[in-house]
């Protein structure tokens, strides 16, 4: 289907190096190339008063999101208006409400009731008062009724895994031609460019993530204080924002001098960091996706992660890489070790890894998108058809 007409509405800087922004920026490229038109809007476009993150969330930005749509769909008719985040949830409403011509998209990138269901079975540590852990809660119960918002009014719902497309589906009454699973394409340079022949990349591991509970730092820092350990020679690398540095190295503890710690970096720079270590360690809690681990498999690196996000469909346990037990330090220990033993065994589960990601282009991933959307518009379409003929 062509010469659709796309507004993306995204509560985040315009930043092709972040995971959210960035594969929203490469959706809106493939789309275009297919030759849809798409018009933008950035968190720059839109106003914002609260400085609380979960506030601005709850209070402000629903509203924030309906005054930018209808703006814009004043100006222009649209067929399908995404809209990142269930905050857009008055949007959306608004959107059936007036009875607009195209359909409505919300479009997550994690779909929070699925992670906080993840995270509550593990009785995480929490050294937050009480005070502040009962308005955590309050918030989290208010800003989860508006996923539930969301998926009342959108016409379909995107995410990223098949894991939050079933939760949705599941705990949110929604039929299954109503989610979509769209996952995130590799870089064009990351299958393009050869990768690394240096036999010392399997002795070197690499971590890149933000820290924060759902990306498991405690379970990274487990396997890398053994690996320091019973691995002499193993290079160990972890890339985090550097404001995090001091959290990490007080996780590593006698280990921090032998990790090397880096700040986030641009794609061509991380892609040269993934160049030079030939394991992936991505032993997650809970992912909406995980678009860098697709991108180390792309650079032929051998990933070590949890069955979360998209590690659960894409990595096929010796075959191109190694899917661990969540929250369970050994199982990843384990695995590592054996990999920094048998380097051939490494090497062929990153040349089956890089295969693999070689097929998931964001092309492939925005033709399944506009089927999806075309779908949608059809069964609008003929709902719009038969209420006139019964004059409703």
């Amino acid at each position: 289907m062509s010469g659709l007409k796309f507004l993306f509405v995204a509560n985040t800087p315009r930043d092709s190096n972040a995971g959210a922004s960035g594969c929203d920026i490469s959706t809106i490229d493939a789309l275009r190339l297919l030759g849809h038109e798409v018009d933008e809007v950035w968190s720059q476009d839109m106003r914002r008063r609260l400085s609380h993150h979960n506030l601005h969330q709850w209070l402000e930005l629903p509203g924030n999101f309906a005054w930018v749509v209808r703006d814009r769909c004043r100006r222009k008719d649209y067929d399908v208006v995404q809209v990142n985040q269930p905050h857009a949830w008055k949007a959306a409403r608004e959107h059936q409400i007036l009875k607009r011509k195209g359909v409505f998209i919300n479009r997550s990138h994690g779909w929070e009731p699925a992670m906080h269901r993840a995270l509550d079975g593990l009785n995480l540590a929490d050294g937050r008062s009480t005070t502040l852990r009962c308005l955590s809660r309050f918030l989290r119960k208010r800003l989860e009724k508006h996923n539930q918002l969301a998926a009342n009014w959108s016409d379909g719902i995107v995410v990223c895994s098949d894991a939050d497309n079933h939760f949705i589906v599941q705990n949110h009454q929604l039929s299954a031609n109503r989610v979509h699973t769209f996952f995130p394409g590799v870089p064009e340079d990351f299958i393009q460019t050869p990768v690394s022949d240096d036999s010392d990349r399997w002795n070197r591991v690499l971590h890149v993530s933000n820290f924060c509970a759902p990306k498991a730092p405690e379970l990274v820092a487990a396997v890398y204080r053994t690996i320091s350990r019973e691995s002499a020679g193993t290079e160990l690398t972890w890339v985090c924002s550097a404001k995090d540095h001091s959290f990490v190295r007080e996780l590593l503890g006698d280990a921090s001098s032998a990790v090397k710690l880096l700040n986030f970096m641009p794609r061509v720079e991380l892609r040269s960091q993934m160049d030079r270590h030939g394991i992936f360690l991505f032993p997650s809690h809970f992912e909406g996706f995980g678009m860098v681990f697709l991108e180390a498999m792309a650079r032929g690196l051998c990933v070590v992660g949890t069955p979360v996000g998209g590690m659960d469909s894409l990595i096929e346990t010796h075959a191109n890489g190694i899917r661990v037990v969540p929250n369970d330090p050994m199982s990843a220990i384990s695995a590592v070790l054996s990999l920094l033993k048998d380097h051939g065994k490494a090497l062929q589960f990153g040349l089956a890894a890089r295969e693999l990601a070689s097929t998931q282009t964001w092309i492939n991933s925005a033709i399944q998108y506009v089927g999806f959307c075309a779908a949608l518009i059809e069964t609008k379409l003929k709902r719009h058809h038969a209420t006139e003929s019964y004059g409703l």
